[in-house]
């Protein structure tokens, strides 16, 4: 039931590919490209590191659209290759703590199913975004809010443009 679950959810989230080929290191999944970091940086090291990648600084963080689906396909892949590690993602409430929006000036849905149970937090010092593995029932990719500080590995997007 959970195969067939996730199955109609990535079968929903199909869209024209606009993208020929992803340029190195990035990957293609789903309708984007996206890097998998074997580094551990700060958050803004990790944006910089992003940034660094790409000419014209056309990547970021990744970022994920409001109806799930660029959550869904990198949840796939992340399954698939057994990448669970915790990730960086381009979320933060640094500007406006309990605000979150995406580097691309995009809000975040507090209310979409990708978060963990009672996430985000209202913190004074949890201000930026990863995502990590979860057991539940199955294991899981979820959201939270942790100290920016803190090295973890992290998740590239080609294509957003930054706004924050």
């Amino acid at each position: 039931m959970i195969n067939f679950t996730l199955t109609v959810l990535l079968l929903s989230c199909v869209v024209v590919n606009s993208y020929a080929e992803c340029q190195d290191p990035f990957i293609q999944i789903g309708e984007s490209c996206y890097y998998f970091s074997d580094l551990l940086l700060s958050y803004q090291e990790a944006r910089k590191y992003c940034r660094s990648l790409s000419a014209n600084h056309r990547a970021d963080l990744a970022v994920f659209d409001q109806i799930d689906c660029d959550y869904h396909h990198v949840f796939s892949h992340m399954h698939q290759y057994e990448l669970y590690n915790t990730y960086w993602i381009g979320g933060t409430d640094q500007e406006v703590d309990g605000f979150w929006i995406w580097v691309d000036g995009r809000p975040i849905d507090l209310k979409a199913s990708y978060w963990s149970k009672d996430e985000p937090a209202v913190s004074d010092t949890n201000n930026c975004l990863v995502m990590f593995s979860r057991s539940e029932i199955v294991t899981r990719i979820r959201l939270e809010d942790l100290t920016c500080s803190y090295p973890h590995y992290f998740l590239c997007q080609l294509d957003v443009l930054s706004v924050i």
